[in-house]
């Protein structure tokens, strides 16, 4: 019916949506070598890319697309430039926190690390779809910093907010900062 081939189609796409990206946008050079990580060795090369994203998606792969249109082209200093008003939560048990910013870069380009968090855990992704008790300090810690920073950028202040603190971008730290301040000292 064509109902089922709706479905069918939108599987199809669903599944193909992060190779699509990694193809077009979102390159990651990531190699293995069964020596530092778990998987069969393998090389990273654009070589091998441009062919595959071209077959599989009539696409050209753009190598220097990311970098260049998110201004990271000279690292995370660059997007001081092109954006604002972003929190970088960073799971640092997810391999990809490397490749991710993990100092503050500004007052509002912030860096929070979560030395026990996963991909996304502070977020609420399944299995922890929201904060449970059993969470860690690191992670409540990380979860409420995150929710003061986004108050404190959207919400006007008040007498009450301006006394406000916040746990240090870096959760490993017991020790508190007030709002942006946190963010002041690490770059003076």
């Amino acid at each position: 019916s064509a109902r089922l081939s709706e479905r069918a189609s939108a599987a199809a796409t669903h599944e193909n949506g992060w190779p699509y990206l990694a193809c077009s946008e979102v390159l990651h050079p990531i190699s293995a070598n069964n020596v530092t990580d778990m998987f069969p060795p393998r090389e990273w090369r654009p070589a091998d890319v441009a062919p595959f994203c071209l077959k599989q998606f009539h696409s050209t792969a753009r190598f220097h697309w990311l970098p260049d249109s998110m201004g990271m082209a000279e690292g995370a200093s660059g997007l001081a430039r092109v954006t604002s008003h972003v929190i970088f939560s960073n799971g640092l048990l997810d391999p990809w926190s490397a490749q991710s910013v993990t100092i503050n870069v500004s007052d509002t380009l912030i860096a929070i690390n979560i030395p026990d968090g996963s991909h996304h855990s502070d977020l609420g992704s399944p299995p922890n779809p929201r904060p449970e008790p059993a969470d860690s300090e690191h992670m409540r810690a990380a979860r409420r910093a995150e929710l003061a920073l986004v108050r404190e950028w959207l919400l006007p202040p008040t007498a009450e907010s301006s006394k406000s603190e916040l746990p240090s971008a870096d959760t490993s730290s017991s020790s508190k900062r007030p709002g942006q301040a946190a963010a002041r000292d690490a770059h003076s």
